[in-house]
């Protein structure tokens, strides 16, 4: 593991606290490609954010297909349909998390429906012809409101 020192030996202590030394790897850091093969492997993707605007990671996960779990915090909110396209949890509330995760590793069906659904949500929400025409929109009703201001 490669983060700040500090941190680093927080999450050692605790993964030594709990037993979990056999149950955890990390992976350090991988380029595009490698996270994206990591994320088609992956059963369950886990956003434990207690602060977040919005995560390009959980975007990552959902446009991959990876069933989502998210804290209930930021722009994150806006980015899962609870329980139609991924599971939201108030963030200090982790035994929800648990038990969302739980849920998806014991229900292929409920997973198979999160990821397409998931996926098909953040096809909508990245797609480049949509925010192209969004963006354009947005500097024509700019451009009008400054010219009916110099009327």
């Amino acid at each position: 593991m490669d983060l700040a020192p500090d941190y680093d030996w927080y999450v050692q202590g605790l993964i030594e606290k709990y037993g979990l030394k056999d149950h955890i790897t990390f992976l350090g850091f991988l380029n595009e490609e490698q996270m994206h093969e990591r994320l088609l492997k992956s059963h369950v993707f886990v956003s434990a954010s207690a602060i977040e605007n919005h995560s390009t990671a959980l975007g990552e996960a959902m446009i991959s297909g990876v069933p989502s779990v998210a804290s209930c915090v930021g722009g994150l909110q806006e980015m899962i349909d609870h329980g139609k396209d991924g599971y939201l949890y108030p963030f200090n509330e982790t035994y929800m998390m648990a038990e969302y995760v739980c849920q998806l590793f014991g229900n292929d069906e409920l997973a198979k429906a999160f990821s397409q659904k998931g996926h098909d949500h953040a096809a909508r929400t990245y797609s480049k012809e949509q925010n192209r025409k969004d963006l354009l929109n947005m500097y024509e009703t700019i451009a009008n409101a400054a010219k009916e201001r110099e009327i």
